[in-house]
């Protein structure tokens, strides 16, 4: 794995969860997923498998830890 694309990955998933928290609600309380746009992005970027895999698990842990919808949250 190239260290290069896991910093501009981890970039994006960073990007992404500044703009989860950031953007307001738009219609009836309902936000926009800004980090599942990024993680699109980086899956448009570098489709290799291994680097789909990371992103995607990386953003689903971010998001599950940001979400502000009730009984979303990671049971840990």
């Amino acid at each position: 794995m190239n260290t290069r694309i896991l910093i501009i990955l981890s970039l994006l998933v960073g990007i992404g969860a500044v703009l989860h928290a950031v953007v307001p609600p738009v219609l009836f309380g309902v936000k926009p997923d800004m980090l599942l746009a990024m993680m699109f992005l980086g899956i448009l970027l570098f489709p290799k498998i291994k680097y789909v895999a990371i992103l995607s698990i990386a953003t689903g842990v971010v998001s599950a830890l940001t979400t502000t919808a009730p009984g979303d949250k990671l049971l840990i």
